[in-house]
């Protein structure tokens, strides 16, 4: 992973590191041999710093879903909205607000797919070119809608600890599964936490066409490349007549200290 400073992002000590990043074999992932940009955005943030007078600093509406949500709660939002911000100022889009939607999934502008997620101090935010809706996009963007991808999401967890790998695991995979992650040279709450950010990947990048929650095992983790960073899923019940059973979705991700970033887009 690579990353670029940016410098012009301060708020009263709230975001303390903002920067662009690039994530080897990103477009390895997708089916169309013309694909359009990806702009990914980082913002490391002290929840410690944060004020409700940011979001107006930042132009950006405090939604009336957080009005009694913990602090924590709040700085989480508003540093994953400042991400988008910045991901979105990429794609020549500037001063758009990203309400809450369906399920508290982002709306994203049209013409636009995006995904955000975070930690108790990371928020990343990846958007694109929707290549159903690019036709009628504005801000001077390339509307060939063979430039877009159809399918966007985002993941970072942080490491789940081996007693709640324990705990948990039959919830998120099956046995088979369990097989293939023990044969990689990975420690298995490593390889388990990185399918579990694989999985909420391909939810986050299935739901707006979906509309509905599906289970942890309604896909399985069926190859994982240490060498590529690269995995694949696949669907084990048909979600929608475009997402069917036996369908492979093709992720990368990225591996540093105790995160694990993981990102489906095709």
């Amino acid at each position: 992973m690579k990353t670029e400073p940016i410098t012009d992002c301060t708020n009263d000590l709230f975001i303390t590191k903002a920067h662009k990043v690039s994530l080897a074999n990103l477009h390895k992932t997708a089916k169309t041999a013309k694909t359009a940009k990806i702009s990914i955005v980082q913002c490391n943030f002290d929840c410690t710093h944060y004020k409700h007078k940011l979001f107006e600093k930042a132009s950006i509406n405090f939604p009336n879903e957080l009005l009694h949500a913990v602090k924590k709660r709040q700085s989480e939002f508003l540093a994953g909205r400042m991400a988008a911000q910045l991901a979105l100022s990429e794609l020549s889009i500037d001063n758009i607000d990203i309400p809450i939607g369906k399920n508290r999934a982002p709306v994203w502008p049209n013409g636009i797919m995006g995904s955000i997620t975070h930690t108790s101090n990371t928020a990343i935010c990846a958007v694109t070119l929707d290549s159903g809706l690019s036709n009628g996009l504005k801000n001077g963007l390339d509307s060939d809608s063979d430039c877009g991808y159809s399918i966007l999401g985002l993941d970072l967890e942080n490491q789940i600890n081996g007693n709640t790998v324990e705990e948990i695991k039959y919830n998120v995979i099956n046995k088979k599964e369990e097989q293939l992650l023990k044969e990689k040279a990975l420690n298995f709450p490593t390889a388990f936490t990185l399918t579990f950010s694989a999985k909420e990947s391909l939810f986050k990048a299935l739901h707006p066409s979906v509309g509905f929650y599906f289970d942890f095992t309604d896909a399985e983790i069926i190859d994982l490349s240490i060498e590529n960073n690269s995995f694949d899923l696949v669907l084990n019940r048909t979600l929608t007549s475009k997402h069917l059973k036996g369908t492979i979705f093709k992720g990368i991700f990225h591996i540093e200290a105790n995160k694990i970033l993981t990102l489906i887009a095709q």
